[in-house]
């Protein structure tokens, strides 16, 4: 019964999904939507797509310092490489955040030869900068929540308290990587001592001890590479922020959003990306946007476009990324292949 459930969640996930963005399409006004993306036109979506394709390339940057500065000497591009295909894997699970970073790790790990549980420090701590970023410039949008007059009260204090509860996790966190606390060693730990697991946990445990010892290390040893990675990773957030600007300059003939709106917009669109939802958060992300932008005063066709000029940009990065997936799958599957069977 569970396994008919699973084989049936994704593509019942999947029409919602669709059903959910073309019902925010008919309420927003197909024609408008559509007279609104010819406006921004071709040169509007290249600098917009440009801003995608720099976010995951600053990722890289970020995931190839902690590399390097970890004695993994990949190049770049191949590290730009695994950061999209992770990337295009994130897009089809559950949150938007995480789900590529066994990938990436896959991949590194096997083009240069690296032990798994090298690359798997360099990844947690990539991820960890890189929501760190994003919680820090959440801390600065909910500034511009709370004085918000269009919120009720409630609203604000619930964001007020998951800003709050997030930043006090990632320093707990952060506290323990840089301590060697043990904060994936005890986890494992208690599953391993409830008995969930405990052949796999037992297997599993050697690799995180090794994982977080080669991070502390890191940490220790290499603090000036460990703040670029995180320049890097920061400035790759910000130009999330930066999105709806570069859409809405061009719509609107150069009109600029203040710097408060967009924090404000991305404040609210990341609490809503964070949620399990199927597919990139289609139809759900289109209709929370609706109801955030007129916060700040866009009409809900000239929305649903900005969140067109997403998903376009996301549909071509995911292709591209699970294009190169398969084809480094089939090179490995042929590589296996033609080596000598004893």
């Amino acid at each position: 019964m569970i396994n008919h459930l699973r084989r049936w969640a994704f593509p019942v996930a999947t029409v919602m999904s669709v059903g959910l963005f073309g019902g925010m399409l008919y309420i927003a006004g197909p024609g408008r939507v559509l007279s609104n993306i010819y406006r921004v036109g071709l040169w509007g979506f290249a600098a917009f797509f440009i801003n995608s394709l720099l976010i995951v390339f600053l990722i890289a940057v970020g995931w190839g310092i902690i590399l390097w500065a970890m004695g993994c000497e990949a190049n770049i591009f191949h590290v730009f490489l695994g950061t999209l295909m992770g990337f295009s894997i994130n897009f089809l699970t559950p949150s938007m955040y995480l789900g590529g970073e066994p990938v990436r790790i896959y991949y590194i790990s096997r083009r240069y030869q690296i032990p798994t549980s090298q690359v798997m420090a360099t990844v947690v701590l990539s991820k960890f900068q890189e929501l760190s970023s994003l919680v820090g410039i959440l801390f600065l949008g909910s500034i511009y929540v709370v004085f918000n007059e269009n919120l009720s009260l409630i609203f604000k204090i619930s964001i007020g308290a998951v800003d709050i509860a997030a930043g006090v996790v990632f320093l707990l966190i952060g506290r323990g990587l840089y301590s060697n606390g043990g904060v994936f060693r005890r986890p494992v730990d208690v599953f391993m001592k409830i008995g969930l697991f405990p052949a796999f946990f037992r297997r599993l445990r050697p690799k995180v001890e090794d994982m977080e010892n080669l991070i502390h290390k890191a940490l220790q040893r290499d603090r000036g590479a460990m703040a670029v990675a995180f320049i890097a990773h920061f400035m790759a957030i910000f130009l999330v922020v930066l999105k709806p600007a570069i859409f809405f300059w061009f719509l609107f003939g150069r009109h600029r959003l203040a710097l408060g709106a967009l924090l404000l917009v991305f404040t609210l669109s990341q609490l809503i990306l964070a949620s399990p939802l199927a597919l990139g958060a289609l139809g759900v992300l289109e209709g929370g946007q609706i109801g955030i932008f007129q916060l700040v005063g866009i009409d809900p066709s000239q929305s649903i476009a900005f969140t067109s000029f997403i998903r376009m940009a996301d549909l071509i990065m995911v292709a591209a990324g699970l294009g190169l997936l398969s084809y480094f799958s089939l090179s490995q599957f042929m590589a296996w292949k033609e080596k000598p069977k004893l």
